[in-house]
């Protein structure tokens, strides 16, 4: 990044990985729009899917996520933790 990029005042999208067991994954959208998120790879065998853990939207149902995409709404956060293999 640039020190430009640093000064933009902007909100933005982004993500953190925090890689303690289980790995979580925490994505965050201060913005008015949708923003997609590809989600990283495990880089670990035994560990698969992506599962909600926290969904300010809601957070009832914690699905397993298909693919590696996510469509984070606006003003919204999700914490996904990566589920083991069965």
């Amino acid at each position: 990044m640039t020190p430009a990029d640093w000064a933009e005042q902007a909100p933005r999208p982004f993500a953190f990985l925090l890689g303690a067991p289980p790995p979580l994954l925490v994505l965050l959208n201060p913005t008015p729009e949708p923003a997609l998120f590809t989600l990283p790879p495990s880089d670990q065998p035994d560990l698969e899917a992506w599962r909600v853990r926290l969904d300010t939207a809601d957070s009832d149902d914690p699905t397993p996520l298909e693919g590696d995409r996510f469509t984070l709404l606006p003003h919204h956060l999700v914490v996904l933790e990566r589920e083991a293999g069965r």
